[in-house]
């Protein structure tokens, strides 16, 4: 393939069709020749059966974190009603939730300083309260008592006013496949502190593996079908995040775990949308040293990560482009691990991954792969694959 700035390969694409299984089959090069038919569909099964590895694995990792705590839970709420009173100063306050460092907690502020109230471990009770570095010990029979402050500060709520349903998870993670705790209208209940559970986790990032045997392996091609199946997804819309097709500034976070070398490509995409052909914009490449993490910088062309915001970070415009990543391990013998994601310019997280998860029984994934050889010539495939939730 030719490296030069707004080169066009043609494409030829096949169409098949088979049970649930849809599939736009690519060819990525400029000598068409270069495949005879037997290559072709050696080539063409090699793809599909990469995709329906790959798709596997996403599937069920994307239930995993669906399924990790079993049921929705909401037998607690954070009392409604507390009397506090000091040598001076009597008063009755509301307490909302918090989340801090994966501790729960009920809390609000009493004449400038925090008061927190802490749940057992199955959320059945409240074991204690702090104020001012004290700790006094709670549970349904002893509402009433004082702290070890210079004033004893009077702490006094009812058992009945902590009992009422709030609709958010107790522990933090309902299983819901969304970034709410529960959902009955609209976009649903939302934990505080703008905290979502890792029930969107393998939709927001894409993590997995290149064999040292791979010459270069894409991790990541944004389609106008990905961008659809994301979009298609109900799950996807909330308040908290954006879909890909709606970030036309995001940054790349990059966590790679060996050395390796990595190609990125960036393509008109409403010039593929139209005609079919790839017109080139951009190629970058650079290669990396061991453990290695952070948002790709881009300075003169010249690409690198780094851990901390500098602002020369590379502009990823999914509204108006589409980009490949291919990554090659270049550690001998040794598989490569990565993950990456993206983050808009106002630090919110984007979906990326192509799963439809909304649907009460099925689940689609739409995925495409890529196959190199040395010379650089392509051929991908796109795939929507069907599976039970």
């Amino acid at each position: 393939m030719k490296k030069t700035k707004e080169a066009m390969v043609l494409i030829y694409i096949l169409f098949l069709v088979l049970l649930a299984i849809i599939f736009a089959t690519v060819l990525l090069n400029n000598n068409a020749a270069m495949f005879n038919v037997t290559q072709f569909f050696d080539v063409d099964s090699k793809l599909y059966s990469n995709i329906k590895t790959d798709s596997k694995i996403m599937i069920e990792e994307n239930r995993k974190y669906n399924s990790n705590w079993w049921w929705f839970l909401d037998d607690m709420s954070c009392p409604e009603s507390v009397t506090m009173s000091w040598t001076i100063v009597k008063d009755t306050i509301v307490t909302t939730l918090q989340i801090s460092w994966d501790e729960i907690y009920c809390s609000w502020n009493y004449y400038w300083n925090n008061v927190n109230i802490y749940f057992n471990n199955d959320f059945t009770d409240i074991t204690k309260a702090k104020y001012i570095w004290n700790t006094v010990n709670l549970n349904n029979w002893l509402w009433i008592t004082n702290f070890w402050d210079l004033d004893t500060t009077y702490i006094n709520f009812v058992w009945s006013m902590y009992q009422l349903w709030e609709w958010i998870d107790d522990n933090f993670n309902s299983d819901n496949y969304r970034v709410t705790s529960h959902w009955t209208t609209g976009t649903g209940v939302y934990y505080p502190n703008d905290y979502w559970d890792d029930d969107v986790f393998w939709r927001q990032k894409l993590t997995w593996y290149v064999s040292s045997t791979d010459n270069y392996k894409k991790v990541f091609w944004n389609t106008s079908k990905v961008a659809n199946i994301i979009n298609d997804n109900t799950n996807n819309w909330d308040d908290l995040n954006v879909k890909i097709w709606e970030a036309n500034s995001a940054k790349l976070y990059f966590d790679i775990d060996k050395d390796s070398e990595i190609k990125l490509f960036k393509f008109d995409k409403a010039y593929f949308d139209s005609v079919n052909e790839l017109r080139m914009l951009d190629v970058l490449e650079w290669t990396t040293t061991g453990l290695s993490k952070g948002y790709l910088q881009e300075n003169n062309w010249v690409l690198s990560l780094s851990e901390t915001i500098t602002w020369k970070e590379y502009d990823f415009n999914f509204v108006n482009d589409n980009y490949w990543i291919f990554l090659k391990s270049t550690a001998t013998w040794s598989t490569l691990l990565y993950s990456i994601n993206w983050e808009t310019h106002l630090w919110e997280d984007i979906y990326i991954t192509p799963i439809d998860d909304s649907d009460q029984n099925i689940v689609r994934y739409m995925w495409n792969e890529i196959i190199i050889d040395n010379n650089w010539n392509m051929i991908s495939k796109e795939a929507e694959i069907l599976y039970q939730k």
